[in-house]
């Protein structure tokens, strides 16, 4: 099974500034996948929050709609 592309908008948890808004892409199978793949390398959802993930094809243009987490 081919991965699949999916972008990251998120920022870290950050008590006395204003957040830095980062995009990451990681490449995974599913997004739950890639949710895993991102913690990994950025830690875990108590240090950082996800505003969304966008699956995008190869030439980045987006695939279907953002997931938003709850």
């Amino acid at each position: 099974m081919a991965n699949k592309r999916f972008i990251f908008n998120w920022h870290r948890n950050e008590k006395y500034s204003n957040p830095i808004i980062r995009e990451n892409m990681v490449e995974a199978e599913t997004p739950s996948a890639a949710t895993s793949v991102f913690m990994r390398t950025f830690g875990n959802l108590k240090l950082n929050t996800i505003n969304f993930i966008q699956e995008v094809d190869k030439e980045g243009n987006p695939v279907g709609e953002q997931i938003k987490p709850d």
